[in-house]
């Protein structure tokens, strides 16, 4: 029950950010970014997990934007929601873009392996690199990976876990 709860509260909760961060857009336009991301988180406290993201970014130049990325795991037995804010560097080059990237955000997790559900709440340091090939002017696909250095603590039934590795394919809307 208290499960079902968690899960109902994410799923609700990924939109409203999502409309929270999209709504400056609306004032400023042009200014903003937006991505999707699919892929799998690996090193959580219950293995590799399947992963859904959203990354609205301001550009405060053609080089530099700030990113606000909210990721998912609604997976099995284990649920995880992360969101951070970061500093995104944009190096274009022939055909593509390369993106470094650097952060500090919140993780939630909570693993429940039949016998009573545990969770806890650690700060992300989510630090990576994505590559983007554009297909139109303003619209590019391509593939981020990420390591991300948490602290969960889910006691002897769930272990420790400091470490996260994502892959992810992406759509970016570029202004």
């Amino acid at each position: 029950m208290r499960r079902s709860r968690i899960r109902s509260v994410l799923v609700l909760l990924v939109p409203c950010l999502a409309f929270v961060a999209a709504g400056p857009a609306l004032a400023q336009s042009g200014d903003w970014g937006y991505g999707a991301e699919v892929g799998f988180f690996s090193g959580t406290p219950d293995g590799s997990e399947f992963a859904l993201g959203f990354v609205p970014e301001r550009y405060l130049s053609p080089a530099f934007s700030v990113g606000f990325p909210v990721h998912l795991t609604p997976t099995s037995d284990y649920v995880q929601i992360s969101a951070a804010a970061t500093a995104r560097f944009h190096f274009d080059f022939e055909g593509f873009e390369v993106v470094p990237y650097v952060g500090l955000g919140l993780v939630y997790g909570d693993l429940d392996r039949g016998f009573g559900s545990v969770d806890d709440t650690s700060y992300f340091l989510p630090l990576g690199v994505s590559i983007d090939l554009p297909v139109r002017p303003k619209l590019s696909v391509g593939f981020s990976v990420q390591v991300a250095l948490t602290d969960f603590d889910f006691g002897p039934r769930g272990g420790e876990d400091s470490s996260q590795t994502a892959v992810m394919a992406t759509v970016r809307y570029r202004p």
